[in-house]
């Protein structure tokens, strides 16, 4: 599930935020999307009051 995006300040580079079990599935599900997945760092929580 995508839940947000941005860009570096050069806007050169876009960074994605997505919840998904587990790294396999979010490659699947981008592939399916023909969207690039590069880069996929796991994090273990993230705070919903950051996007307030």
């Amino acid at each position: 599930e995508w839940i947000f995006s941005f860009l570096s300040a050069d806007k050169r580079k876009t960074y994605c935020l997505y919840e998904a079990p587990d790294e396999d599935s979010l490659r699947r599900a981008a592939e399916r999307l023909n969207i690039p997945a590069d880069v996929i760092t796991p994090v273990d929580r993230i705070d919903p009051g950051i996007f307030a």
